[in-house]
């Protein structure tokens, strides 16, 4: 049985908003992120042809990302269009990017979401062009096309969405868009192993009966930092795809 991130008490520590509601919220889980915030909350900010807020969980950081973050989003100009609302949670201590990424689905009250890992980088019409495509498929999910960039090159999440591809095992990454009204569904976010939780939260939403779709756009960078925990994770697959399937059962052996 695959359990789910549970309510974690937060603290807000920033809130600007203009008024305006926000079409999709950008939700970011910081641990220890200090050295990527500037670089990772400029990319976002800069996002065109949508209004979106940026909610930022500081889950337990020890390196002063919490006070560096505070001075970014107070920084960032909120205006009646594009960025109109910024946020930020704290926890008391370190829960995990499901724990925290439950605190800024709660928090937010906008009808879809884009997860965003604060490492990582967008391009201008991300957010746009993944909503876009969201409406007009009435899927689930949207995902880009990614640049890797730093210990690594070449491209994430090339293949359209394919239940079949799926199971076979995760080429999704967690930089998508989710609607609110699907994450409900599922009860929130799943509390694996970290490495997994977009696999499972991919497939959490398949067993639902909802599916996803790909933007065939290069829109987003992911930043590569040697052995990711995904490969280093791919040596204990079999195991953890054993106990997968005594939750979701359309799996193949």
């Amino acid at each position: 049985m695959i359990e789910r991130a549970a309510n974690i008490d937060y603290e807000c520590l920033l809130h600007r908003g203009s008024g305006r509601p926000a079409q999709a919220s950008v939700i970011i889980p910081v641990h220890n992120g200090r050295r990527f915030l500037r670089e990772g909350l400029e990319s976002v900010a800069d996002q065109q042809g949508v209004d979106f807020e940026i909610v930022v969980v500081d889950d337990g950081s020890t390196d002063g990302g919490t006070e560096e973050a505070a001075r970014i989003l107070q920084a960032q100009e909120v205006a009646e269009s594009g960025l109109v609302g910024a946020t930020l949670l704290r926890h008391g201590r370190a829960y995990g990017p499901a724990a925290a990424r439950q605190s800024a689905m709660r928090w937010s009250q906008a009808p879809a979401a884009l997860l965003f890992d604060v490492d990582n980088l967008l391009y201008p019409r991300c957010l746009q062009r993944c909503l876009q495509v969201l409406e007009c498929s009435q899927a689930a999910f949207a995902y880009p096309i990614l640049r890797i960039f730093g210990a690594g090159s070449g491209l994430l999440g090339t293949h359209p969405f394919d239940r079949e591809r799926l199971a076979q095992g995760n080429y999704i990454d967690t930089l998508a868009v989710l609607r609110r009204s699907a994450w409900e569904a599922i009860g929130g976010f799943p509390t694996v192993p970290e490495p997994l939780e977009d696999y499972v939260l991919w497939l959490s939403l398949v067993d639902q009966g909802f599916h996803g779709a790909q933007v065939p756009e290069i829109l987003a960078c992911y930043r590569m930092r040697g052995e990711s925990r995904s490969q280093s994770w791919q040596k204990n697959l079999p195991e953890f795809r054993a106990r997968l399937r005594r939750t979701f059962s359309w799996l193949p052996a």
